[in-house]
């Protein structure tokens, strides 16, 4: 008995001495357990990095060189990553880590793969759509234009006969393109259920942080708003452009109205971009000094018309690709990415979810901030010196153009919102709700492309940032006077903003500028002061 209870000491003895060998044994596997999940998510981010990079580089080649487009080349390329076992991986991590920015990192990094996960499966439509536009030619007596540089043509040629059958003789490729973007749809709304949402606007809402009903609510309340006094600019528009009524004003009109002719020898083609340098070297940020940023601007035939921003790489590789049509539109567009592509090329955020996932609201109020330079008197005076004579007549065709594509893009949200009932009643939805906002002769014709007004609910960033936008220019005037981009303190102060890149949260934004990016009664005052209305 005795030895037994010796023996019996000696093993506790044992075990009190080998408890801390076997507490520190088991901590360390918890350790490497969690360093192994930590490491899958990094292994996890770069791959998703580089199939962002290889996707936007795919969209550099057919928007900027002409090449045809291979979406669906890429995405096979990086399929491997499309898979349910990987968005476990990131589910794991949510669950694991306590710290809110990691949880907020990992949930962005999830919507990207289910975003990539249904891109993957549009891609060959996708592909379809750009090199349709890239091969399809449209005749009108003995001269050929391609499809793609379609808006290019509406808007520069000056013969209305002419626009009206360029449009017209568009009308099967308007049927073709309607059936690609159809199929997108389809994709895009089947393929989210899979994934746990009831719809791709709930998605859309989570990922970019807006209230779908309040964001409903502000489109139809600036519509009501501004109708009124719309109407009445359309029809001054009309007469003194076309010598028409509005009620026989069609869409191809409009481009030929906002390409604003009149006015080329105050915004030379030639001097866009070194006029937009000049601009924000005197605060200290001009464009070609951006060593990670490259320009492709200009007229050429394989160029892709229109103004975007690709973030191939942030910060050390944005691409900026604009066509020109000519003149003062050119500026605009380009004011406007410049400020897109500063803000990418100026983070200074580690990961990749900070510094190109998440709501592009914020980034869309600069790009109006830099855009409305064309309406700001000091700025004309500086770089277009306008003469007395013209001003009222320019000063009015920019506000008919505010105006209107503000409208729009609350009509376009409010269409998007009828396709998550489906396409039934596609044609029919177009004329309940985009005649009214348009106020103008709409025909079977703008029906047939009424898909195109379906861009995924990106527009409500582009109303967001609208809405925010005079929020940011008081800020900026209130500090650094009237002409603030004539200060290199106010570009020091952007270069701040911007450097949090994506994860700077727009509610902090709001709450810094007391401004909330529904509201849309300032950016409606703006255009009604710009037409005289003082109300």
């Amino acid at each position: 008995m005795r030895r037994t209870g010796n023996l019996a000491l000696v093993g506790r003895k044992c075990v009190l001495c080998l408890l801390p060998f076997l507490v520190i044994f088991f901590f360390s596997c918890a350790t490497f357990r969690t360093s192994d999940a930590v490491d899958e998510v990094v292994r996890l981010r770069e791959k998703c990095e580089e199939m962002q990079q290889a996707i936007e580089k795919g969209y550099f080649d057919t928007c900027a060189k002409g090449k045809v487009s291979r979406q669906a080349r890429i995405h096979k390329d990086f399929d491997y990553l499309l898979t349910p076992t990987k968005l476990e991986i990131l589910d794991r991590r949510f669950a694991s880590t306590k710290d809110p920015e990691e949880k907020e990192a990992v949930s962005r990094l999830k919507r990207f793969l289910i975003s990539k996960n249904i891109g993957d499966r549009q891609s060959g439509v996708i592909d379809d759509i750009f090199n349709f536009a890239a091969e399809t030619v449209i005749t009108v007596d003995g001269h050929s234009v391609l499809y793609r540089h379609l808006p290019w043509y509406l808007a520069n040629e000056k013969d209305r006969d002419v626009r009206r059958k360029l449009y017209l003789a568009s009308s099967r490729a308007f049927e073709a393109d309607n059936v690609f973007l159809g199929q997108l749809l389809t994709i895009q709304s089947q393929g989210i259920t899979s994934f746990g949402y009831s719809s791709y606007l709930d998605f859309f809402a989570e990922d970019r942080f807006f209230e779908p009903e309040k964001m409903k609510q502000s489109a139809t309340d600036f519509l009501a708003a501004t109708d009124s006094v719309y109407a009445s600019i359309l029809e001054e528009i009309s007469q003194e452009q076309f010598q028409i009524t509005p009620a026989d004003l069609r869409s191809y009109d409009l481009p030929r109205i906002f390409r604003m002719e009149e006015f080329d020898s105050h915004f030379p083609a030639k001097r866009a971009l070194d006029i937009v340098d000049k601009t924000l070297e005197a605060m200290g940020l001009a464009l070609k000094k951006q060593s990670g940023l490259r320009l492709d601007v200009g007229q050429g035939q394989e160029m892709v018309t229109g103004s975007r921003v690709l973030p191939v790489f942030v910060p050390l590789d944005v691409r900026l690709v604009q066509k020109n049509v000519g003149g003062a539109p050119d500026y605009a567009a380009l004011l406007h990415s410049a400020a897109l592509a500063l803000h990418y090329c100026n983070t200074t955020e580690s990961l990749f979810e900070y510094r190109t996932l998440g709501t592009h609201s914020l980034r869309e109020g600069y790009g109006f901030l830099f855009e409305f330079l064309l309406d700001d008197p000091a700025w004309l005076d500086q770089f277009v010196k306008i003469p007395p004579e013209k001003q009222a007549a320019y000063t009015k065709l920019r506000a008919f153009a505010r105006l209107y594509e503000a409208r729009q893009m609350c009509g376009a949200f409010l269409f998007q919102l009828t396709l998550l009932e489906g396409r039934e009643r596609v044609h029919d939805n177009f004329y309940e709700i985009m005649a009214p906002v348009l106020m103008f002769g709409v025909t079977d014709r703008d029906a047939e492309r009424a898909l195109r007004l379906n861009d995924f609910f990106y527009v409500t960033d582009r109303i967001r940032g609208l809405f925010l936008e005079p929020y940011i220019r008081e800020a900026m005037k209130s500090q650094f006077g009237k002409e603030w981009f004539r200060d290199p303190d106010a570009g020091r102060y952007l270069l701040g903003q911007w450097s949090g890149g994506q994860k700077t949260a727009l509610s902090s934004v709001e709450k810094q500028l007391e401004a909330d990016s529904h509201n849309w009664k300032r950016a409606a005052a703006d255009i009604m002061e710009m037409l005289g209305h003082t109300d």
